[in-house]
Formats: C-alpha cells, sequence, structure tokens
C-alpha cells in the first residue's frame, strides 16, 4: 500500500495516479478495512473530481456500507450513483447491490421493484437476467410457487443466452421433477443439455434426463441418455459416475451381468477410494457370488 501512495504522491496528476487510487479503495474492500475504503473514496473524490472512475470508486463505498451494516447509507450512495451517473454502468450495479441489501433486509416491496426498474430501464445489460432470476426468487420464498414459476420461465424465455436462463430452466425441471411429471420435466432438462453456458448444469441435465426414464421402467432410453453423458461429459465426474452406476444398474435389471460388471469395474478404476468407487465394489462383489 505504501508503494501505491508513492507513487500516487509522485504523479499526482497523471491517469495512472487515479487507476492506482481505485485500486487502494478495491484492497481496502477486498482486505475488509471497510472503514478505510469509504474514506479512500472520499479522498479519491477531492483529488479527481471531475474523474469518469467516481461511479466505481463510490460504488466501493456503498459495498463496503452494507459489510459495516449501515444499510441507510449504503442505500444512499447506490441512489447517489444512479442520480448523478445514470448512463455509467454503476448505475444499474449500484441498484442490483441495493435491490439484493434490501432483500436480505426483508424489504421485500422496494427488493422487487428495484428489480423491476432494472430490466425496464437497462434490459440490455448484462446484470437484466440476474435480476429477473431473483425477482422469481421471492415469492418463492414466500411460497408462492406458481409466481415464481411464471417469473423463471420468463427469465429464460428473454434472456436464453444467459446463465440464469440455465438457472431459471433447472428450477423448473428440478420443479416438475419433484412432483412426478416427467414430460414437462424433461423439455427443460433438455434445453439445458442444449446451452452452453452452463456445462456442469448441462451434465446434471443429461444425468437427470437418464434417471427420470429409469423412474419409468425405460431402462433401454437410460442407458442410451448415460451413455451420451460419458461421449459428451467426461470431464464431470461426479455425474460421469453417477451416470455410470446408474446405468450398471440398468443393466443389472436387463439381466445383462456381465456389462454391469464391466462398468462397475471402470468405477472403480476410476475412483478407488470414494463413496462412487465403495458403491461400485459392493455391487461387483454381489454378483460375482451370484455366479
Amino acid at each position: 500500500m505504501e508503494i501505491i501512495e508513492n507513487l500516487i504522491n509522485t504523479y499526482p496528476s497523471s491517469p495512472i495516479a487515479e487507476d492506482l487510487a481505485l485500486k487502494k479503495i478495491e484492497l481496502f474492500y477486498s482486505g475488509r478495512s471497510y472503514n478505510d475504503a469509504v474514506q479512500e473514496n472520499e479522498r479519491f473524490i477531492k483529488q479527481f473530481p471531475k474523474s469518469d472512475k467516481i461511479p466505481q470508486a463510490m460504488f466501493w463505498k456503498g459495498k463496503s456500507y452494507i459489510k459495516l451494516a449501515e444499510p441507510d447509507k449504503a442505500e444512499a450512495t447506490f441512489k447517489e450513483i444512479r442520480a448523478k451517473y445514470p448512463d455509467s454502468d454503476y448505475a444499474p450495479l449500484s441498484m442490483l447491490e441495493n435491490a439484493l441489501m434490501q432483500k436480505d433486509l426483508g424489504n421485500i416491496e422496494k427488493s422487487d421493484s428495484l428489480f423491476l426498474s432494472i430490466e425496464k430501464y437497462y434490459p440490455e445489460h448484462q446484470i437484466a437476467p440476474q435480476a429477473s432470476f431473483e425477482r422469481a426468487l421471492i415469492p418463492l420464498g414466500l411460497g408462492d410457487t406458481s409466481k415464481a414459476l411464471s417469473i423463471f420461465r420468463y427469465t429464460a424465455r428473454t434472456y436464453p443466452q444467459s446463465e440464469y436462463a440455465d438457472q431459471s430452466n433447472y428450477r423448473l425441471a428440478m420443479h416438475y421433477r419433484a412432483r412426478s411429471q416427467y414430460d414437462s420435466s424433461m423439455v427443460y432438462f433438455e434445453k439445458l443439455v442444449r446451452s452452453n453456458e452452463s456445462p456442469f448444469i448441462a451434465a446434471e441435465a443429461q444425468y437427470r434426463i437418464g434417471e427420470l426414464w429409469m423412474r419409468q421402467d425405460s431402462c433401454t432410453k437410460a442407458i442410451s441418455v448415460f451413455k451420451l453423458l460419458k461421449e459428451r461429459f467426461l470431464g464431470y465426474e461426479d455425474w460421469y459416475s453417477l451416470s455410470l452406476l446408474s446405468m450398471g444398474e440398468c443393466l443389472e435389471k436387463q439381466e445383462n451381468p456381465a456389462a454391469a460388471m464391466e462398468i462397475y469395474r471402470e468405477i472403480i478404476a476410476l475412483r478407488p477410494d470414494d463413496d462412487f468407487g465403495i458403491t461400485a465394489s459392493r455391487r461387483l462383489k454381489h454378483l460375482e457370488r451370484k455366479r
């Protein structure tokens, strides 16, 4: 920090001085020195009153007030950013921080209104999908499942290329899965499988489709799905291993113990010491005793 301070004092009017002064605020925040971050913000504004980085500095000030459990000051800071710098990238970011803070404080109506305002005034901003998704979580937490599902559908439809579309589709798929509405659940899992935004969720979705076929006693279709997971998502070991275990279970139901044993040996070789390997070893020993 001393080196940064020396550079700022040596070159007080240079662009690098602005960058370093802003960096100091961020470092104080990341170092949990929130009061220092607030003070550095005030210093930054005095030293660089015409800087285009003032909204960013104030943003860290608002976040510091949240950490200091001073929500009124945080809200006032976030509002000031939007009022003075409505075209700054930090205007919608400040609204989002304020909305999330209000939600945590239990101010549901204010939070919901802020999320809606983000979508209304900044529909093309990268945080708009998150605002929509967060809106859906509000009625979900209040037990209004129907309204939550409606907003999840809206989010997935309106922001199809975002991670929050995937999160929304996932919530929808799991909702219908829990209620044994398998056809509806599969529709949303299949959307997730095709997603490029969240490969981990896509891997789980591929597994869940196979799982749903198993629940419907359609092992042939389940095995086909699990094989696709094995081909496409080899790097996602948990879902890959679960798919192998489920495939082995299906093969046992189809009275193909030799193929099932081969699958279990593959799991043991891959993960000999964890729960997957232990389960596979137990199943393999059971099949060997039956021979």
